[in-house]
């Protein structure tokens, strides 16, 4: 059977159409490349009720013919979708008997042409050993290939593996890692199902920490399960982390960490709006900086007439500076706190 995403909310109520229904509009929305109902599609091909319909004395037997004929046409057209939804009736043995070889043969040729969805399931395939031997190696390969190009299942399925341990020593720290990718990307019901299961704990953190930094840098989202775990166990990491990075030396960025309230860092060092001592610890390390900079750029050349630096370009004067504060070019690109071009020498 191929994959389906738990997730709970759902554009179509499936109380309200039947199952022909059903059939038709996901089947149009996968032809147009939207798979937001494609795991409800999966759940109707599973349900006793649907099997006990789609026999040849149900008018539905109408339905799955043409939408076969429609598979069958589109994807000789080229579409990966209609490949993808081909592979999935041979894979239920809708209209058919399961028919693996085939399945593969569809989603083969969807993934040659870059669909994510059809990696995810043929990456299914090779895990649970459907139409073949199971692949394990192959499957992670596929899902990290399908993860890549952004598919939420693939993230889940893969981030599971790492929960439990399947297909190589437990990783808790990546697994969740990829649930908050997930979840980014969409899949926030079935992510977060998965990720309240896990009991992070300070090495976990710690592990964590490593793996996400540079997406704690750029501000990406994250739950509050995980930056409360992040608080708990590495505020003063993350603090010394920062210091010692070369945006721990960019007024512009540590202005925002200051300003922006959600900014995933801001939250993990200061939980409420009283600053605390880390968080104090970081705005004085800013206030350094800023004098730091007043100091080479505006008072050694307004005190000492003599100095050499009063002799050099300012470009050659910030470039001399960014070995000292690394953070003063990406205040450059900000255009953040430069010191005037009036100050040449």
């Amino acid at each position: 059977m191929l994959t389906t995403d738990v997730r709970a909310t759902l554009s179509l109520d499936k109380s309200a159409y039947s199952d022909e229904e059903l059939i038709t509009i996901i089947s149009q929305q996968l032809f147009a490349g939207n798979y937001t109902n494609y795991s409800l599609l999966i759940d109707t091909f599973c349900s006793p009720q649907f099997k006990k319909n789609s026999q040849p004395e149900y008018l539905l037997e109408k339905s799955i013919h043409n939408l076969r004929a429609q598979c069958e046409q589109k994807s000789a057209e080229g579409c990966s979708h209609a490949m993808v939804l081909y592979g999935l009736l041979y894979c239920f043995g809708i209209g058919c008997h399961i028919d693996y070889p085939k399945a593969i043969q569809f989603l083969d040729e969807a993934i040659q042409l870059g669909n994510a969805n059809a990696m995810n399931n043929r990456a299914y395939m090779h895990l649970h050993g459907q139409g073949g031997t199971v692949n394990v190696a192959e499957a992670i390969r596929i899902y990290e290939e399908a993860i890549q190009l952004g598919d939420v299942d693939a993230m889940n399925n893969r981030a599971w593996m790492h929960q439990y341990g399947q297909g190589g020593t437990a990783n808790v720290a990546e697994a969740i890692r990829l649930y908050e990718n997930a979840i980014r990307h969409g899949s926030s019901n079935a992510a977060t199902h998965h990720l309240n299961l896990i009991e992070i704990n300070n090495s976990t953190a710690k592990l964590l920490l490593d793996l996400i930094w540079d997406e704690l840098l750029t501000g990406q989202s994250f739950s509050k399960r995980t930056l409360d775990s992040l608080r708990q166990f590495c505020k003063k990491d993350v603090v010394n982390r920062l210091k010692a990075s070369p945006l721990g030396t960019s007024l512009a960025f540590l202005k925002q960490l200051k300003t922006n309230l959600q900014h995933p860092l801001t939250l993990i060092i200061n939980e409420s709006p009283n600053e605390n001592n880390e968080f104090q610890s970081l705005m004085a390390h800013a206030l350094s900086l800023h004098n730091t900079r007043v100091t080479f750029f505006c008072s050694i050349p307004a005190n000492e007439e003599s100095c050499p630096l009063n002799r050099l370009p300012l470009e050659m004067k910030m470039h001399l500076f960014s070995f000292v504060q690394p953070g003063l070019e990406h205040d450059k690109d900000q255009d953040y706190f430069l010191p005037s071009r009036q100050q040449r020498s």
